[in-house]
Formats: structure tokens, C-alpha cells, sequence
């Protein structure tokens, strides 16, 4: 089995950061692609600018960063130290990042946001009894994305290993 962990934080020293988070925008801008992205799970997660919003699995913070604008405050967890201090480098005003695991987030934490978010990431819940965990976890203020569910998100936008 898989040491997440480990992978991550291996990823996490690429010099490029979507490269860290495991993808490659493989076209000009691929700023215009995370905000079309961003814009898409705004309105899927009717994110109001008033709400707050918990980023599961946040890696460097590259999409949270784009869904900063979107609402009041978003706070980003991952597994790795080494993605979170990635991420931590530029860090809006209206953005925390946290080390945590999804699977053992209190339900205090998990309670205090409006909306909660784990965007590409949920395959990497290598058994049913751990994702299960991480849904049941999160309740009906979840938006789970386990691939890009739009049309900017194509075949541009790629797990690259």
C-alpha cells in the first residue's frame, strides 16, 4: 500500500506547482483554466461571499487560492507538511492552511465551515472503508470531485503519475 504521506510530500518538491499537486496545465494560461475551475465549484457549492469554506486534501493551496475570492474564508487541509508549507508561501489574508488528515478531522473542525470541498482528490482514499469515512465525515455540505467535472477541465488538466 501507498504511503501518501511520503508521495506528497515527494511531489511537493517539484519546482512547478501544479506539478507538486500531481497535474500538468499543459496550455498558456492555465490561471484562466483554475478560474474557470474555481467558478464552477462556486456554483455547484453555492458559495456565497459570506461563507466559509473547508479545502479537504488542499495540496499547495493552488486551487484554494482561486476560491479565496469566492467567499469569506477558506481553510485548506492536507496530509503533507511539505504541500502545506508550499502552500503557506502565498497565502491570501482570507486563507488558513492546516497539516491534517481527512479522515480524522474533529467534528468541531469539519462543523465550523459552511461548505466543504475535496477536489481530485478522493481517489486517493485507497479502500471503500476509508472513503466511506471521509464522506460520512463531511455530511451534506460536501462537494466530492474525484475528476474534473467540466468542460475547461479537460484533457488539459491531467493526473501526470
Amino acid at each position: 500500500m501507498i504511503n501518501w504521506k511520503d508521495f506528497w510530500d515527494e511531489k511537493a518538491r517539484h519546482a512547478d506547482p501544479h506539478q507538486q499537486v500531481g497535474r500538468s496545465l499543459n496550455e498558456a494560461a492555465p490561471e484562466a483554466r483554475l478560474d474557470a475551475i474555481a467558478d464552477d465549484i462556486a456554483r455547484k457549492l453555492s458559495l456565497q461571499e459570506t461563507d466559509t469554506l473547508l479545502d479537504v486534501c488542499c495540496g499547495n493551496g493552488v486551487l484554494t487560492r482561486h476560491l479565496a475570492s469566492r467567499c469569506r474564508h477558506v481553510t485548506g487541509v492536507d496530509l503533507s507538511p511539505v504541500q502545506v508549507g508550499n502552500a503557506r508561501s502565498d497565502q491570501p489574508a482570507n486563507v488558513t492552511f492546516r497539516e491534517g488528515n481527512a479522515m480524522r478531522l474533529e467534528a468541531s473542525v469539519r462543523e465550523a465551515f459552511d461548505k466543504i470541498l475535496c477536489y481530485f482528490s478522493f481517489q486517493y482514499f485507497d479502500t471503500y472503508q476509508k472513503g466511506r469515512r471521509v464522506v460520512h465525515a463531511m455530511n451534506e455540505r460536501l462537494l466530492l470531485v474525484a475528476l474534473p467535472a467540466l468542460p475547461c477541465a479537460d484533457a488539459r488538466y491531467q493526473p501526470n503519475g
